[in-house]
């Protein structure tokens, strides 16, 4: 979209799949533009205004479900604008991009993204959309299925005066197994990435990745450390595979993701798990 562009900015708001910040420009009306991987936004007052797709309206069901049954976590669906866009409450406060905060350095983080993930889920234990329509992964719910997040990362957090305040970003949600959410949770801020990577997150020295794990699993009841980590490596492999098949074929969101190089950070971090996974 074309816009009249002021001064840029850094922003600490983040985009689907963004793990560092994105560069916000300021219109001369005051908005907030951000480009991310896959989604154009502009942050005007309390909303933001988001490009959408077919499997919007699915999404915006999701929203309103969580709406009514009181998950203050996730925006609201407020309707469209006169460009089609979607337009969502804003959540205020900083998106968890590297380096990330020191909350989340630190076990507390941890424990809390943990905590709200199961928060989300409980939201969702019985939600059955009919009709549905998604971005990834499409399929009909099984019978132990939930709609998974898809996206459960640090960058699509919210923290304010150091406190999990708001997820963001739910349009890869899918239906899937509720360990998913927790297995991509765990790839992610253990991290089971190598220690280059634990760097860039922000830790002066390599993380007790063990603790970490074993933090999560004890703030997400019912689940193993050792499912964590098999189904972790399940979600890599799929991950490529959908990169290798659907992404160079063009169709989205896999070959903006090709584009981003996320094939060769998926297979490092797999190659990273296959050798030490056994030790967390």
């Amino acid at each position: 979209m074309d816009a009249e562009r002021g001064e840029a900015t850094t922003s600490h708001r983040t985009s689907i799949v963004s793990e560092n910040p994105v560069v916000a420009e300021m219109t001369r009306d005051n908005d907030e533009i951000l480009q991310g991987t896959l989604t154009h936004i502009i942050h005007r007052g309390e909303h933001v205004h988001r490009t959408t797709g077919e499997w919007s309206p699915t999404i915006h069901r999701l929203l309103g479900h969580l709406e009514r049954v009181g998950f203050d976590a996730a925006p609201r669906f407020r309707g469209t604008d006169a460009d089609g866009r979607e337009i969502l409450t804003y959540v205020e406060g900083d998106a968890a991009t590297r380096p990330w905060p020191q909350e989340l350095l630190a076990d507390s983080g941890v424990a809390a993204m943990a905590a709200l993930l199961r928060s989300y889920h409980d939201a969702v234990r019985d939600y059955r959309p009919e009709d549905a329509r998604w971005q990834v992964f499409s399929r009909a719910m099984r019978e132990d299925d939930i709609v998974v997040h898809g996206d459960f990362g640090p960058w699509n957090t919210i923290w304010r005066l150091g406190e999990l305040a708001g997820i963001i970003d739910w349009d890869l949600a899918h239906p899937g197994r509720a360990i998913e959410d927790v297995a991509q949770l765990a790839w992610y801020i253990v991290p089971m990435r190598d220690n280059a990577h634990a760097r860039l997150c922000g830790f002066e020295a390599p993380p007790d990745r063990s603790r970490r794990l074993a933090t999560l699993c004890a703030s997400y009841p019912g689940v193993a450390h050792h499912d964590v980590v098999a189904t972790a490596t399940w979600l890599m492999r799929r991950e490529l595979e959908a990169m290798r098949d659907q992404g160079r074929r063009g169709e989205e969101p896999w070959a903006s993701f090709l584009r981003d190089d996320q094939e060769n950070r998926v297979e490092t971090d797999l190659n990273w798990i296959l050798t030490n996974g056994h030790a967390l």
